[in-house]
């Protein structure tokens, strides 16, 4: 595989560059890959971290928009931009902090919104407070993503950045009010209410945010000889996928639409299938019987609003099969009250970390 600096050598630097246009960030990717190539990393870095302040998190997390739309798909590889994310990330944002403006500034829930919004207004002159009811920051990377897609160091490295600008912290605090004495507060709360699809969550039928999070925090053990099943086609699903695959257990993922419609990472879910989980495209699990779940076979249908192709289940008996543990990831939503102001999944819905860092320069 070509290094980096040979990479970097052949961006086309298109006048029309899809890899920026379409990055949620608008990093300009083609000017940093002439700088790499030319050896100034660290101008390349300068001019990244203008951009996006968190390249740690995006390097390991984007969902690649700049390689899926890198015009280089049609004469050879496309260029994907996150392993340069990640080793600029090594460099340190010379940003200075300007003069103390003497405001106050409550970020609730320290995901990458929040920290993007708390980076900001720190390097502004502001004095901020970021709250989160977990112990650590990182939101829901640092509750639900699996240690083995990502470097959980890269967290503390960016909770030492801001503890230098001199952000404070009320970490492991869940607020229940909004908070007094602040000249402005801003939620970054995440998705987190469920779509479960009618199905009664049990013992035997979970979110798969549940499975994650204890997966990682807790001392779940899991049955070797039984039977697991996930459900939904998304990055959560992929994450309880490859976390039960590589617990040499019996999974299986099933999913409504083909795997071409699927829209979590390709790359996760191929992994997961060298690691032993199977796959079940164009099925729906009906309903759950007992012991025993329902799955009928689906047929895709026109493209809808969104932009997918719909589906439709056939009129067939289907097909019952015995599991041991269903988990459901169909995707959540925010809980919002009216008047706050809201950034990243709360004002997003359920999203990516791109836009997510990308909110935070939304609002003041």
């Amino acid at each position: 595989m070509a290094d980096l600096k040979e990479i970097a050598s052949g961006c086309l630097h298109c006048p029309k560059a899809f890899c920026s246009a379409n990055c949620p960030l608008c990093n300009p990717i083609s000017e940093m890959l002439r700088l790499y190539a030319s050896g100034a990393k660290e101008q390349a870095a300068e001019l990244l971290y203008r951009f996006n302040p968190f390249p740690e998190l995006t390097g390991s997390l984007c969902e690649r928009f700049c390689a899926k739309n890198c015009i280089k798909h049609r004469l050879g590889e496309p260029i994907d931009f996150s392993p340069f994310e990640l080793e600029l990330s090594q460099y340190p944002d010379i940003r200075i902090k300007k003069e103390s403006t003497f405001q106050r500034i409550a970020v609730i829930g320290a995901g990458p919104a929040g920290l993007a919004y708390a980076y900001k207004r720190l390097l502004n002159g502001d004095e901020v407070t970021l709250f989160d009811r977990f112990p650590s920051i990182g939101g829901a990377i640092y509750a639900y993503i699996p240690s083995f897609r990502f470097d959980m160091g890269a967290l503390e490295r960016i909770h030492q950045r801001l503890l230098s600008l001199g952000c404070h912290f009320k970490l492991g605090y869940e607020v229940e009010r909004e908070p007094a004495g602040f000249d402005k507060v801003v939620y970054a709360t995440g998705a987190y209410i469920a779509n479960t699809a009618g199905f009664a969550i049990n013992e035997k039928t979970r979110l798969g945010l549940d499975l994650l999070y204890s997966l990682k925090h807790g001392s779940l053990s899991l049955p070797k000889d039984g039977r697991y099943f996930v459900y939904g086609g998304g990055n959560v699903a992929l994450d309880c996928l490859r976390s039960l695959a590589r617990a040499e257990l019996d999974v299986t993922l099933v999913y409504r639409r083909s795997e071409l419609e699927m829209p979590g990472d390709k790359e996760q879910l191929m992994l997961a299938e060298k690691e032993g989980a199977k796959l079940r495209c164009l099925t729906v699990i009906e309903k759950v019987e007992g012991e025993r779940l329902l799955l009928k076979p689906c047929e895709l249908g026109p493209v809808g609003e969104d932009g997918r192709r719909s589906f439709k289940v056939k009129e067939e008996e289907g097909e019952c099969v015995d599991f041991t543990e269903l988990y459901l990831c169909l995707g959540e939503k925010p809980a919002n009250k009216d008047g706050l102001t809201y950034i990243g999944d709360a004002a997003l819905g359920s999203s990516n970390v791109a836009s997510a860092i990308a909110s935070a320069s939304a609002i003041d």
